[in-house]
């Protein structure tokens, strides 16, 4: 038989009677209880108490466990007791967990401030900290990764140092242990205030630039109203993550996650409840959190696609080639192609390049070409 077991101190200023206050609790609980299809009504115990002392059995949801309680006096006033609390089952350990959570619930409820209740050893706790560490774990490196995608793509060597500016404090390692490994440091409250700290993106040296001073007496009301909100303090998250991961109130639901995840970390008391809140909130926001860097790095990878585009004409510009019609035309079908995924930034290649005699060995650079952006753009064929 399997089971989940809490050890806990009841103590008090008065003398106390454990097993009186659990026929009491549980044989009053039986004497009318309250059935509702209602999802949203308390789920209440139906109690039945055995003959023997320290034993009875309950039903939740159908299933009837048996369950025990024992204590023990450890003083002789009888004001402190330690008492174990004991639910057996046979299968289904989550709903038997949800069934205990139940019972220790109603125990705190019905105890009212007639003692206190401080647990030693919390089977139930440790149960749902357990299923939920794999979870917290891929909830916190889906952060990390989002954020790598934004910073190393564009600052390479000098991310880390641009993770500090985000952070707002020096992150403690050499050049090496930072540029590998800089956000392993980092706690989720640090991880959290690089996403959500507003920053000011206005220093000595770009000042004049960002406000436009030098004409600044020229420009209309609309614009200069557009200048000073374009670049009044905002976050990571408001700048460059919200356009790919739509989270209400991520910022509250991400502190939300902390807490709790931070009550498995420290080992305190974690109920049903804070499981099922917890598993729901990292259920929602880790795929929202995977899609925005997956969305990140698409566009980065379209960025440097057309870097590459352009690059490609220039160099056709700077060779001057002079090409018979059918190898522009066939070019021409690549740029249509390409046009249909970039609606900017896109270099007509034939302002670049001279119509005459075909070169032999040039459907060759063609197809190598063709082929380079195949390989580069998989909605190429599209």
């Amino acid at each position: 038989m399997k089971q989940f077991e809490n050890v806990y101190y009841f103590f008090s200023n008065v003398q106390l009677n454990p097993s009186k206050f659990f026929r009491d609790t549980f044989i009053k609980r039986t004497e009318a209880p309250i059935k509702s299809n209602d999802s949203n009504t308390p789920r209440l115990l139906v109690i039945d108490v055995e003959n023997t002392i320290n034993n009875f059995t309950f039903t939740f949801k159908d299933l009837v466990y048996n369950c025990s309680y024992s204590y023990k006096s450890l003083d002789p006033e009888k004001t402190v007791f330690k008492v174990t609390i004991v639910l057996s089952y046979t299968s289904r350990k989550e709903q038997a967990g949800h069934a205990f959570s139940e019972l220790i619930r109603t125990i705190k409820v019905n105890k009212k401030s007639d003692f206190n209740m401080t647990p030693i050893i919390d089977s139930l706790s440790t149960y749902y900290s357990e299923r939920l560490y794999g979870k917290l774990a891929f909830y916190e490196r889906s952060m990390r990764s989002l954020i790598t995608a934004i910073f190393i793509p564009i600052y390479k060597d000098s991310w880390a140092e641009k993770l500090e500016d985000s952070l707002g404090k020096e992150i403690k390692g050499n050049k090496k242990e930072l540029l590998e490994g800089a956000l392993e440091t980092l706690d989720l409250n640090d991880l959290e205030s690089i996403f959500f700290d507003k920053k000011l993106n206005i220093d000595v040296d770009n000042y004049d630039s960002k406000f436009e001073v030098q004409k600044v007496d020229s420009l209309p009301k609309e614009e200069l109203v557009n200048i000073i909100k374009g670049n009044r303090p905002r976050s990571l998250w408001e700048k460059e993550i919200s356009k790919y991961a739509i989270i209400d109130n991520a910022q509250e639901r991400m502190k939300r996650i902390r807490e709790l995840r931070n009550k498995i970390a420290h080992n305190k008391t974690f109920t049903d409840r804070n499981f099922n809140n917890l598993q729901k909130e990292l259920d929602f926001i880790i795929p929202k959190l995977n899609e925005a860097e997956v969305k990140i790095l698409s566009v980065r990878d379209t960025e440097v696609l057309k870097q590459t585009i352009k690059l490609i004409g220039e160099k056709f510009a700077e060779l001057n080639l002079k090409l018979h019609a059918p190898y522009v035309e066939a070019l021409e079908k690549i740029s249509t192609s390409i046009k249909q995924v970039f609606s900017n930034e896109f270099f007509d290649i034939r302002k670049q390049l001279t119509i005459v005699n075909p070169l032999p060995d040039f459907a060759k650079a063609i197809k190598y070409t063709n082929d380079e952006i195949k390989e580069n753009n998989t909605e190429y064929d599209e």
